[in-house]
């Protein structure tokens, strides 16, 4: 029988060699020997890194550490710092110090004698302390680099796939090269029939222009409730500071027959309140087809930004602090005596990270040299 000379004749099918057929495994053995080599050698250095890790070891560094981080800031709290929890922080690092018939816990010892206020063994415990944490946060900078662990894993991808193509290169013999190319000649243009090129493009163009519509206005409805569930989620208060000036209300006692203590109710704190905000950003998209029809089409994108403002001021946490004040036997007044300073702070941390608001007094042992005084006690137990 006659062949079609039209019709081009297929090359009969080569076998592939044995070196050929290896080329998934060897390009898997490879990006794997890549990845665990490099990740064990990662690992390894990690590892030694974090054994050998160290920080200075001198003993009288920390405990004068120990002095200023934890007993001074748990005595004086912070001026005008950014966060409330400072002093109660520092506290409950003298707190953890333990040492036998020693006290350390700096919330019982705020109202001593400055000279008895730090206790040389528990200055030496915390400090151990701190420098524990130090070491720890030296060792966990090391642990960090194994995040790299995900390159290595790509980098095994990636030499995997280009061994499998080279290999195959590599290993195609001549005869399958030829019959490659030559099924390259004979495959036509278009994967469908030529016969058909034209109509399967001019057909179904109207419907596949309804289903572009309705994609859009879908994509279109998703994004404006997204936007609105986006910009409705509600907002938290959290402290801020520099929003509003700094307010100070200060008293004296209020019976003139008692020994005299003056003081100041001191706020920094605002209340801001973080919206995320989101609105919707349209613009069109216009093209023109090949018989000079334009279609447009409206493009949108969600845009968003955050606006940050305050409900509250420092003016307002002094004010509602003020009253109970007043109920320790104070009165409120504009300024204080002469010659008279609020430098003693009531060691409450609680009044800071509670009430946002820090009480001074002019000395603790007025009416007793050998005690503090019971509206001093008074100012204490306004933080709870």
């Amino acid at each position: 029988m006659k062949e079609n000379p039209e019709e081009p004749t297929e090359p009969a099918e080569v076998r592939r060699p044995f070196l050929h057929r290896l080329a998934i495994p060897i390009g898997f053995l490879v990006g794997a020997g890549i990845t665990a080599g490099s990740t064990y050698a990662l690992v390894a250095r990690v590892q030694h890194q974090i054994e050998n890790a160290s920080v200075d070891n001198d003993p009288a560094k920390w405990a004068s550490a120990a002095r200023k981080q934890a007993y001074d800031a748990c005595y004086y709290g912070c001026i005008d710092c950014n966060d409330p929890s400072y002093a109660y922080n520092a506290c409950q690092m003298t707190a953890r110090a333990e040492v036998q018939g020693v006290l350390c816990d700096g919330t019982k010892m705020w109202n001593w004698a400055a000279k008895d206020r730090y206790p040389e063994q528990c200055l030496a415990a915390v400090g151990r302390i701190l420098m524990g944490e130090q070491l720890e946060r030296v060792k966990q900078s090391y642990r960090n680099q194994l995040g790299i662990i995900a390159l290595t894993v790509l980098a095994g991808i990636v030499g995997g796939v280009l061994t499998y193509i080279l290999w195959r290169r590599v290993t195609m013999s001549k005869v399958q090269r030829e019959a490659a190319r030559a099924r390259n000649r004979n495959r036509p243009f278009s994967v469908l029939h030529p016969g058909t090129w034209g109509p399967q493009l001019r057909r179904g163009g109207g419907s596949g222009a309804r289903n572009r519509t309705v994609r859009l206005n879908l994509k279109s409805l998703l994004t404006t409730v997204a936007a609105v569930f986006g910009a409705a989620k509600p907002a938290k208060g959290y402290a801020c500071t520099g929003r509003a000036p700094a307010w100070n209300q200060y008293f004296v006692s209020a019976n003139s027959s008692a020994p005299t203590i003056s003081g100041v109710v001191h706020g920094w704190f605002s209340n801001c309140i973080s919206n995320r905000v989101c609105s919707q950003v349209c613009s069109p998209r216009c093209n023109t087809n090949s018989n000079g029809i334009t279609h447009c089409s409206q493009h949108c994108h969600t845009s968003c930004h955050t606006e940050t403002y305050t409900d509250r001021q420092p003016k307002d946490y002094v004010d509602k602090v003020a009253p109970r004040v007043r109920d320790c036997g104070f009165s409120l007044v504009d300024a204080l005596p002469t010659g008279v300073t609020a430098a003693e702070r009531v060691g409450n941390p609680a009044l800071e990270r509670d009430l946002w608001v820090k009480i001074s007094v002019s000395g603790f042992n007025v009416t007793r040299s050998d005690a503090t005084d019971d509206r001093v006690w008074c100012l204490y137990r306004i933080g709870g």
